[in-house]
């Protein structure tokens, strides 16, 4: 049976945990429900978790109620683009993309995105 334990995740009774709990949570291209993404934001006993959205997830119609009702301390911008100009134009198409989502201009989703990719990834 797995078990949780303080010092780690997925140990099977009587034996020591075979991996650490990660200090961060990242959820790369997210296209679940609100609810997982909620769940796993809320219960992970990470130091912090973040929800990534990027351009090239196509942007579902279920991925808009994510991004509109996940905590804006939670959300992260991506790219899998491999080239300095395509990430920018990805990023920025991304930002649109959920400032429509959210109601809210490009330049606030930008700001709160960098604030949080600042604390993910302790820059």
């Amino acid at each position: 049976l797995m078990r949780q334990s303080q010092r780690g995740l997925f140990g099977h009774e009587g034996t020591p945990p075979i991996c650490a709990i990660p200090p961060v949570l990242v959820l790369h291209a997210y296209g679940g429900s609100l609810e997982t993404a909620q769940g796993l934001v809320k219960a992970g006993q990470a130091r912090d978790s973040f929800v990534a959205f990027g351009f090239s997830c196509k942007c579902p119609a279920k991925s808009a109620k994510v991004v509109r009702d996940l905590p804006e301390d939670r959300i992260l911008l991506e790219s899998d683009s491999d080239s300095g100009a395509g990430v920018l134009s990805e990023l920025k198409k991304s930002c649109a993309w959920i400032a429509t989502a959210r109601g809210t201009k490009p330049e606030n989703v930008a700001a709160f995105t960098r604030r949080n990719a600042e604390k993910c990834f302790q820059m």
